[in-house]
This record gives C-alpha cells, structure tokens and sequence, in this order.
C-alpha cells in the first residue's frame, strides 16, 4: 500500500492529465467526436482524482483527508506523515 502522500501526489498527476486532456482537446482537436473523446477523457481524470484524494489520501492518525500542502505533516492533527515510503516496508 502506498503512503497517504503518494496518493495525493497521485491524485494532482491525475487531474493535472484531465487539464492537460482539456487544453488538448479545445485548442488542437477540430473534429467533434474527437473533441469528445477528449472531454470524456478530461472528465474520467478529474473523477478519478477525486476520488483517489477523497479514499486514500487521509492521515493514519486523525483519519481526516490531507490538503494539497506538500508539507510531512497532517495539518490537521500535526503527526508526521511518511513522505514517500511506502506504508508496508
């Protein structure tokens, strides 16, 4: 199992490709179904960010959900969280 950091670093890698599936798809893309494949795809990346945050990305000690701060500890109860070990070495 990966730790809490991983996931919400995971999570902002996945909803940065939604962005970066959006810019693609309004700005190079001038086929409609091609454009919608590509907004499909945009909206996939942003659910499965979300969810990603919302499931895994959580303190091992308050159990509340850690914000964007890249910081080593929950900001919420101040526990060190393990910054980029894996939970079960």
């Amino acid at each position: 199992m990966m730790s809490p950091m991983k996931y919400n670093r995971l999570s902002v890698a996945v909803m940065f490709a939604g962005f970066v599936l959006w810019v693609i798809g309004i700005t190079c893309i001038h086929s409609e179904s091609m454009a919608a494949v590509f907004m499909a795809g945009t909206i996939v990346c942003v659910i499965a960010g979300v969810v990603i945050h919302a499931k895994y990305a959580r303190c091992p000690e308050c159990g509340k959900h850690l914000t964007r701060i890249w910081g080593n500890e929950c900001p919420h109860c101040g526990s060190a969280i393990e910054q980029l070990q894996d939970v079960n070495k």
